[in-house]
């Protein structure tokens, strides 16, 4: 799925002072997705959660393979096979190995399509 930001939101320019590492008009690689938030690849190549409401949908496909996982509080997330487990991104960011090279490696395969 690719997503791009939107110049305006909510009647406003796009903020990216607020947005830290996205560029209006740009095209970015969705790796997560919930009921809020889809986590995008930004600028500095890090997954990171933004609002919905930032982007417009350039490429809706979701890959057959994506996992979903549905809350008890009626929230989901759907997430690439090797990304998606509790505490992934939490890992990845602490710099635990396996995520880290997980993440690295999936991001290798989308950016050489």
């Amino acid at each position: 799925m690719k997503v791009k930001v939107k110049s305006i939101v909510h009647d406003q320019l796009f903020d990216e002072s607020t947005h830290l590492s996205l560029t209006p008009d740009h095209i970015y690689l969705v790796v997560e997705i919930d009921d809020t938030y889809f986590r995008v690849v930004n600028d500095k190549l890090e997954p990171i959660l933004y609002r919905k409401e930032l982007f417009d949908i350039v490429d809706p496909d979701i890959p057959q393979n994506w996992v979903r996982c549905n809350f008890d509080d009626g929230g989901f997330s759907i997430n690439p096979p090797n990304l998606g487990g509790i505490g992934f991104y939490e890992d990845y960011f602490d710099g635990i190995n396996y995520a880290v090279q997980d993440f690295k490696a999936y991001l290798a395969t989308k950016l050489t399509h």
